[in-house]
């Protein structure tokens, strides 16, 4: 026991002079070894680890760190990590002579990202440019302009909602002129091949896709297993075969009341994206099967099938 307590106070010693070596010296790195040495073992190293912040600080706002830091700036061929380097650098180095090349190659990132922007014709990508733009420190006056493309007027999204119709008649008011049908408009979301915003929700998805791009039900190019108009004069024999039929052929995660409002339409896919939370029960509207769903159910039979044979 003697000779492992003299063993310890050999180390302690040992990393004391460590520590006075370094803080003689100057040397930052040596000092962090030695603190940690000296924390290995149990020693108070308060005072020494104040002298490495304040050593640390000093080689940070060194002219040679400042310039090592623009020149790995400058490496990374990114112009918003240049710009948060340079503002760094101007902190701590304003005098710095390597901030006029590091300026110069920011400039250059800077019209390259607006060469970028005035090209582009994509939404997501034009958002995604402006962003980084104003990170690169391009003021919001040169962006405004572009800013503009993603505007849409009062007058335009009234139009685009179906709140204003053709003559300023709103469409609660009737029918569009010209319309035959009168439970289906040129503006319904069940008109055939016509769809058209209806929510704020397909207005975003409007400016980020270039459309809604919802394929509806009716448009038999695109079958989907959602809504599908039965045959007319169809019925069904009692209340439990009409449930029945649904739940084998319809695969909508939310209630008929929630899905096939007249607001939103009918589902885009078998599954909703996320705008609503999921509750699985079966639609109560006319629905016949689908090549989806006639799909499914030769795969259930199949699986079935491979049960048995086991």
């Amino acid at each position: 026991m003697g000779g492992c307590e003299s063993c310890a106070s050999g180390r302690r010693k040992e990393v004391e002079r460590l520590i006075d070596d370094a803080k003689r010296h100057g040397d930052c790195r040596n000092l962090r070894d030695a603190i940690r040495q000296a924390e290995a073992e149990g020693m108070d190293v308060l005072a020494a680890r104040q002298l490495y912040a304040e050593m640390a600080k000093q080689e940070r706002q060194s002219p040679e760190r400042a310039q090592e830091m623009l020149r790995w700036a400058a490496s990374t061929q990114d112009g918003v990590i240049l710009r948060q380097v340079i503002q760094e650098v101007e902190t701590l180095c304003p005098d710095s002579l390597s901030l006029v090349p590091a300026r110069k190659r920011l400039q250059e990132y800077q019209e390259e990202i607006k060469r970028k922007i005035c090209r582009t014709q994509d939404t997501q990508k034009l958002s995604l440019f402006l962003d980084r733009a104003r990170q690169m420190g391009i003021p919001s006056a040169e962006l405004g302009e572009h800013f503009r493309r993603f505007e849409v007027s009062l007058q335009d999204f009234r139009k685009m909602t179906g709140h204003t119709a053709v003559g300023g008649a709103c469409l609660s008011q009737g029918l569009l002129p010209g319309c035959e049908e009168p439970t289906i408009s040129e503006w319904s979301p069940f008109a055939l091949g016509n769809p058209r915003i209806e929510t704020v929700k397909d207005l975003i998805s409007s400016k980020s896709k270039g459309g809604i791009g919802a394929p509806w039900a009716e448009d038999r190019d695109r079958p989907i297993a959602g809504i599908d108009i039965a045959e007319k004069g169809g019925s069904y024999s009692s209340y439990s075969m009409l449930m029945d039929h649904r739940r084998k052929h319809a695969r909508c995660p939310n209630s008929p009341g929630v899905m096939f409002d007249q607001t939103r339409g009918p589902p885009i896919t078998s599954y909703d994206h996320g705008f609503y939370p999921a509750d699985l029960r079966p639609p109560r509207y006319p629905i016949s099967s689908t090549w989806i769903s006639r799909s499914a159910s030769e795969l259930q039979k199949t699986m079935k099938n491979l049960g048995k044979g086991r």
